[in-house]
């Protein structure tokens, strides 16, 4: 699968593309391999399958341009390769971004199957059997997307369509069914163009929900990519009266902690059982120091963590003088888990 996938590449890229593609795929099997030998190979050979699948199946009505095709294939190997490359950009929607750095690290095979499907007939089953569509100016590359390079504050080609995809699973089932599209939009001006619409095509301030909340993230990742207990919240975090406390109280979806001891156990456990990283609801003002506004609206990942309470976070979101990656304490983690909202 492996030489396929390179002999596919060949006939849109130089050599020396050819020679960092390949650079990349070594990466990603190396890395797999040291995280999960048990689970690595079918990983690998079913995300090959499907990118393959991507480059050498024919044009067809709802079939991305060949172009649009390499460049979400290229974006996929270097998340494969290097999965702290995954960054949000412009766009609001952490919780997403937290899963998906989640499934590239430990999951790839069905992320690769999203950009399949999407990139040949522009649609996705979910789990259900729900059929999930994206409209045809959503899945062009944007600017932002056309831009991105591994390392930079832009959000990649592949990860804007997992991005459209997973979060229209999420609206559709809402009581009141929304419908997620883009624009090219500008960066920092309209949440670079994210648009959300009601069943009969009424326009809703993308303020209001162009993420999902923690309750429907755990519900994805549970039933859509089988990830039990990745979702980590603390129940002194919600207001008393809020609906996603009720969520929390109403379903067994999450783990709760309602300290730094629990957490470390929680986290502990985690590592033993390989479901590292684990996504975490947080507060971005306690965890930044910096914050477009308060309580409970941001998530990061725990990718590592030590029995000396060190642990290594990956942040969907670059904000000035942040990092991707960063080192925090157990306690300065279990501090930012707690809401401003909280009285």
């Amino acid at each position: 699968s492996r030489k396929q996938l390179l002999d596919a590449l060949c006939r849109f890229t130089t050599i020396e593309q050819q020679r960092s593609i390949a650079e990349q795929m070594q990466e990603f099997e190396t890395r797999l391999f040291k995280n999960s030998a048990i689970q690595a190979e079918p990983e690998i050979y079913a995300s090959y399958k499907d990118l393959c699948k991507i480059l050498m199946t024919d044009p067809a009505e709802r079939t991305l341009p060949w172009q649009s095709r390499l460049l979400a294939v290229s974006h996929f190997l270097i998340h494969a390769a290097q999965p702290d490359s995954i960054c949000q950009g412009s766009k609001i929607g952490a919780q997403i971004f937290c899963l998906m750095q989640k499934l590239i690290s430990n999951r790839p095979s069905r992320l690769a199957e999203i950009l399949s499907s999407a990139a040949l007939t522009g649609e996705w089953h979910a789990f259900d059997g729900k059929l999930i569509k994206a409209d045809e100016h959503s899945l062009k590359p944007g600017p932002e997307e056309l831009m991105f390079k591994a390392g930079d504050h832009k959000r990649s080609y592949a990860a804007k369509i997992w991005q459209i995809f997973m979060l229209n699973n999420c609206l559709i089932r809402r009581t009141v069914p929304m419908f997620y599209s883009e624009t090219p939009g500008r960066p920092g001006k309209d949440y670079g163009g994210q648009i959300l619409r009601t069943r009969d095509g009424q326009l809703i301030n993308p303020k209001l929900g162009a993420s999902v909340s923690f309750f429907e993230l755990a519900l994805l990742s549970r039933f859509e990519f089988g990830e039990n207990s990745c979702i980590l919240v603390n129940d002194l975090s919600f207001p008393a009266q809020s609906a996603e406390l009720k969520d929390l109280e109403a379903q067994n979806m999450l783990v709760h902690f309602k300290s730094a001891a629990e957490l470390s156990d929680i986290l502990a456990q985690c590592k033993a059982e390989g479901r590292l990283p684990a996504v975490v609801a947080v507060d971005e003002r306690r965890l930044l120091a910096e914050s477009y506004q308060d309580g409970i609206n941001h998530a990061v990942n725990i990718v590592d963590f030590n029995e000396f309470g060190a642990l290594r976070v990956f942040n969907p979101i670059l904000l000035p003088g942040m990092q991707r990656t960063a080192r925090l304490t157990l306690q300065r983690l279990y501090n930012a888990t707690l809401s401003n909202f909280r009285v």
